[in-house]
């Protein structure tokens, strides 16, 4: 149950929900605060008099066990109303899945229009697919879309989904998305992968020029993951390797798990929890 309050004088609001969990023992209810300093989880201790356990009583008590809040004046909200849209709103707030561009180079291409051209995976880059997600049909799909059309196949027929821990996640691949031959920029393969924040560029088996991460347009994509299978060293180790490399916009810093040295990885479990 949740019993919302708000300060008109912090932020445009201060939103306390409380949440009580089971009341036999008093345990603490814990109360979201919202504030232009950014999200706070607090609990809370209700008093043992049942009679002194309503929003009233939670406010008073709220303001004594965290004085940093005790300036502002609150109102309990009793329109049902507004109660609901603030549970929509932690709700669309809530992180639930996370969406990445993959675009595909082959043998000696150099610019960022040549990568959106392709349309057929090569060999490299098929085994990567699969081994990175699961190739879903998106017409009807009811999980997580990352804005991909599940209605009319209008932005391609299957996406790349993987389930990891409690999230979801949706890989826009550059050649499942709609080609248009008269389109020398694939707008509509950007309007996507130009989209998300990181990237995956994967280059196919070949010669391929030293990566330039200027080329690709995007005020949007912050890092970007430069894959190739080693066929060297997956001859050696008898497994696939692939060799990582990555790049980050300029006031990026890079974080945790890092690369290793040499960054290469075995096709396998540890290599999948580290991109994701």
């Amino acid at each position: 149950e949740h019993s919302p309050v708000v300060s008109p004088k912090l932020f445009a609001h201060l939103s306390l929900s409380g949440r009580e969990e089971t009341s036999e023992h008093l345990d603490p209810v814990k109360a979201l605060v919202r504030s232009e300093n950014g999200d706070t989880v607090v609990n809370v201790i209700p008093t043992a008099d049942k009679k002194k356990q309503g929003p009233k009583y939670l406010i008073k008590t709220f303001k004594e066990m965290h004085p940093e809040y005790s300036s502002f004046n609150y109102k309990h909200i009793k329109n049902q109303q507004i109660t609901k849209e603030l549970l929509r709103l932690e709700m669309k707030l809530m992180v639930k899945g996370y969406k990445f561009g993959i675009l595909y180079a082959k043998e000696n291409q150099r610019s960022e229009d040549e990568f959106f051209q392709n349309v057929e995976p090569g060999e490299d880059f098929s085994e990567f697919l699969d081994f990175i997600g699961n190739k879903i049909p998106l017409k009807g799909w009811k999980g997580y879309a990352a804005g991909l059309d599940v209605t009319q196949d209008r932005t391609g027929t299957h996406a790349l989904y993987q389930k990891f821990s409690d999230f979801e996640i949706i890989f826009h691949v550059s050649t499942l998305l709609p080609h248009d031959p008269g389109d020398i920029q694939q707008v509509a393969r950007k309007r996507h992968i130009g989209n998300d924040i990181v990237m995956i560029l994967f280059q196919e088996k070949g010669n391929h020029p030293l990566f330039d991460p200027s080329i690709i347009r995007s005020y949007f994509t912050h890092v970007i993951i430069v894959i190739r299978k080693d066929h060297e060293e997956s001859q050696i180790q008898g497994v696939t390797v692939y060799r990582v490399a990555i790049t980050l916009k300029e006031g990026v810093e890079m974080t945790t798990p890092g690369l290793p040295d040499p960054p290469l990885f075995q096709k396998g479990e540890q290599f999948q929890k580290w991109l994701y």
